[in-house]
Parts: structure tokens; C-alpha cells; sequence
């Protein structure tokens, strides 16, 4: 459903309105797909669980990565970066899209669900809602399917 709405409860520390915000200054190319702990508080509505970090899968991770550094942020391995202000980690991982499928039953597995994640995706404007109602940040990103985030947990 293209077009949906995340309204979430901030907590009291503002992680999910500095996550948010860091969501609306990720790249829009190379395309890229929010997964994770976050995504699946956006897909609930709510948080249910505060998160630390960003985790997302994208078609061209080094490209991704790259442009995360040229904007400020460290880079931590092939796979992550840390962003300075806010402080936020950010995990990239590859679709494997146009891939041969790993020869293992588990990688496999996981490879098809992170394609599943990137082809089930659709558009969601997120924001962070503080206790007084005030909306703190917004951001329109791709978010996973709930049926791709079940499964991501699943075999993860």
C-alpha cells in the first residue's frame, strides 16, 4: 500500500525522532529498503521496542556506503556506518538481486528474503510524535512488507 502513514510515540531519550531524522537523509540512490527493528515498529504503528540502529538492504551496498561516507559518516565495516549527528549506526546489506543463490540452505534462504524484502517494499511516511502530540520528524522511505519482516526474523 503506497502512501501509508507511521505516526510513532517517541521515547523519552528522542532516539526514534533522531532515527527518523536520519531516515530523511539517507541517500535516494543507489534504492534502499528499511528492514529491521525499525521497520517493524513502523509496520506495528508503534514502538514496541526502541532500536539503536538502522538496518536497511539495497541493490548496490559499497555505492550506498560510499555516499553515506562522503556525507559525514564513518565507516565501521564493508556493512555499517556510524553517523555522527545523530549518533546513529547504520547497517547495509545486499539484495542479491541478479545474484547466483548461495549453495547453502540457511545464506540461500536468507538471500531470497532479503530479495522478498526489497520487491514486497512499499512507501510509508514515518514521523516521531512526541507525548504533547507535537510531530518531531518526518521522513517517506520504502519500508519491508510485514510478510518480508517475519520472515527476515525468521531466518535471521
Amino acid at each position: 500500500m503506497s502512501g501509508d502513514v507511521a505516526l510513532l510515540q517517541d521515547d523519552e531519550s528522542g532516539r526514534t525522532a533522531k532515527l527518523v531524522q536520519v531516515l530523511g537523509r539517507l541517500p535516494v540512490q543507489p534504492s534502499w529498503v528499511l528492514i529491521g527493528g525499525l521497520a517493524v515498529n513502523v509496520r506495528l504503528g508503534r514502538v514496541h521496542r526502541v532500536t539503536n540502529d538502522i538496518d536497511t538492504v539495497t541493490h548496490d551496498p559499497p555505492r550506498f556506503v560510499e555516499l553515506l561516507v562522503e556525507g559525514d559518516a564513518e565507516k565501521l565495516s564493508a556493512a555499517k556506518v556510524q553517523l555522527r549527528d545523530p549518533e546513529v549506526e547504520v547497517d547495509v546489506m545486499e539484495s542479491t538481486e541478479g545474484q547466483a543463490l548461495p549453495p547453502g540452505d540457511e545464506d540461500r534462504a536468507f538471500a531470497l528474503v532479503r530479495r522478498w524484502a526489497m520487491r514486497s517494499a512499499s512507501e510509508v511516511e514515518v514521523g516521531s510524535v512526541r507525548r504533547d502530540g507535537e510531530v518531531t520528524a518526518r521522513s517517506r522511505i520504502q519500508v519491508a512488507s510485514r510478510a518480508a519482516l517475519i520472515a527476515l526474523k525468521t531466518v535471521s
